[in-house]
């Protein structure tokens, strides 16, 4: 059995008395206010202001946890109501203490024998809805996170001092089949079922050859028996590719599981609102359709980026204005999905571009070059549009690209800044030997270091690598007092202004280089430098 989410059955006091005496709903968790529910599905990542100063590649992986970020809105907290409500409702009539339960069981094992399935005026108190959305909205995202605040799997041993074994899965997630075929749908259920509970199911009825219609009665007993408290179908959308009259099929037989007190939520985008109008409608009786439309610009949208924009990894970060945020609800038009990715590749951009802030202009720049595909939807949806059939073609943003190329420029970055700094360390390390070579060989004749270090450093940054060469430069300055070209007071000074003096070595340094032509020579032209044997002579 997977043990991810597998609890043992504690059983709660009930308030509503319908729910009492029920080990099934008693082992469920206390109904939550909305506090509670906040508190659970709430996600805000880690986040410290000092790591906006770690080095570009690391905060390219600490921006990421934007993914993470999940502001719950009131939209959530009724989902979570509606939910909790409907896996109670179901199940009142399913009592397993109760003889009914007992009862139903045997019908089931008749069902399965005679492959199709009956309801023999079964009373139910369940009832199901339809969850339509646009894409990335994040309809599978709360699902998920409401789900989670319910143990899966619930392991009954005794109840109230009696013996009670049971095991009891309280939902059950499966995706549409992309053909809407049935059989598949039976299929994914048995697979997902064994996942769950370590059960064979899918091994012993996949083998069997058995066609859809046989497979349900079976489906049914299954649920009845691990006392399936939800049923959750996505992508239900897929339906309307299913052949002619499977859709019918499917949707008949979701009715069915009602009918036997077992809660059903469709969940998809508005494709599926077509397909849901006929057979289905009878079956949201009291519950209706949740049509989860995009964000409008107001105080729902308002926390939601109130909340993201804390999580700025750039260097210089900016407060969130009214500019900026009307700016990021026009590119991406009150859809969660593409206002978040926005949101990190606007940054990423800031990073990489070494611009380090979030500005107006950039997160339009970044919207230009990466929502080409979903650009057109998006006008649309900014002018009008024409409704919710409009979001059938809107896709799901895909930022792996986009982050490849920026991780690619933030690396060229970072090897360039490397390059520079091995050739600064690597020059200063030259620069440093030079000094020492043409040192020693003044102070061998007999040249005090105090008179040397005077010029030294100014006959280096000429540029010049010959030891030779820069020490007759010096003999000439040191032998020639007349010719010192600057004090070292004097030259702190002028060292920032532009070189015009043509006597000055420096002027001629850059002169020579502009020619083409030998440091050395244009030096010796300008007699700075003598006849080294002559210079020897005069020291001797």
């Amino acid at each position: 059995m997977n043990n991810n989410f597998t609890v043992d059955a504690y059983y709660n006091e009930q308030l509503v008395n319908e729910y009492r005496g029920n080990p099934f709903i008693e082992a469920l968790p206390p109904i939550f206010n909305k506090i509670d529910v906040i508190n659970k599905i709430a996600c805000y990542p880690e986040f410290n202001t000092e790591e906006r100063n770690y080095d570009d590649h690391i905060r390219l992986h600490l921006i990421q946890r934007v993914f993470q970020y999940f502001q719950p809105l009131p939209v959530h907290l009724e989902l979570e109501s509606r939910i909790s409500r409907i896996i109670r409702t179901g199940y009142v009539m399913r009592n397993p203490l109760k003889s009914n339960y007992i009862k139903e069981l045997n019908n089931g094992y008749k069902d399965i024998l005679n492959k199709q399935i009956t309801t023999n005026n079964y009373v139910t108190t369940s009832n199901g809805f339809s969850l339509i959305g646009v894409s990335g909205m994040g309809k599978s995202t709360v699902l998920s996170k409401i789900l989670n605040t319910i143990p899966q799997v619930i392991l009954h041993t005794k109840y109230k001092e009696k013996p009670f074994c049971m095991t009891q899965l309280t939902y059950l997630k499966i995706d549409c089949p992309f053909d809407g075929s049935l059989k598949a749908l039976c299929l994914e259920f048995f697979s997902s079922v064994d996942r769950i509970l370590s059960t064979n199911y899918f091994e012993k009825y996949s083998m069997a050859r058995l066609s859809a219609n046989a497979m349900l009665p079976i489906i049914n007993q299954i649920a009845r028996n691990i006392g399936l408290g939800l049923l959750v179908v996505d992508e239900i959308q897929n339906l309307s590719l299913a052949k002619s009259g499977g859709s019918e099929k499917m949707l008949n037989y979701f009715v069915s599981l009602i009918n036997l007190s077992i809660p059903v939520i469709l969940v998809g985008t508005p494709k599926a609102m077509p397909i849901l109008q006929g057979e289905f409608r009878q079956a949201r009786r009291g519950q209706g359709d949740f049509v989860w439309d995009r964000l409008k610009k107001d105080s729902q949208w308002q926390l939601l980026i109130e909340g993201l924009w804390d999580y700025q990894w750039v260097r210089n970060p900016q407060p969130l204005t009214e500019e900026i945020s009307n700016v990021l609800f026009d590119e991406c038009q009150g859809i969660i999905d593409i206002c978040i990715k926005l949101f990190f590749m606007a940054q990423v951009r800031a990073i990489s571009s070494r611009k380090e802030t979030i500005t107006s202009k950039l997160i339009k720049k970044v919207a230009d070059e990466n929502l080409k595909l979903v650009r057109p939807m998006l006008q649309s949806l900014k002018n009008g549009g024409k409704g919710l059939s409009l979001y059938n073609d809107i896709m799901v943003l895909d930022v792996s690209n986009f982050i490849n190329n920026e991780q690619n420029q933030i690396n060229l970055n970072n090897t360039i800044e490397q390059f520079k700094k091995v050739k600064e360390e690597k020059n200063n390390i030259q620069s440093f030997d030079l000094k020492k070579e043409v040192t020693i060989k003044l102070l061998e004749l007999g040249f005090e270091e105090d008179e040397i270090n005077v010029y030294l450093e100014q006959v280096i940054d000429i540029g010049e690598k010959d030891i030779n060469k820069l020490t007759r430069t010096m003999l000439n300055l040191l032998m020639k007092p007349e010719k010192k070209f600057i004090k070292e007071t004097t030259r702190l000074k002028k060292v920032k202004s532009r070189i015009s003096d043509e006597n000055d070595i420096r002027y001629i340094a850059q002169k020579c280089k502009k020619e083409g032509q030998s440091i050395y020579s244009g030096l010796k032209n300008n007699n700075y430098i003598s006849d080294f044997d002559s210079l020897l002579a005069e020291v001797i």
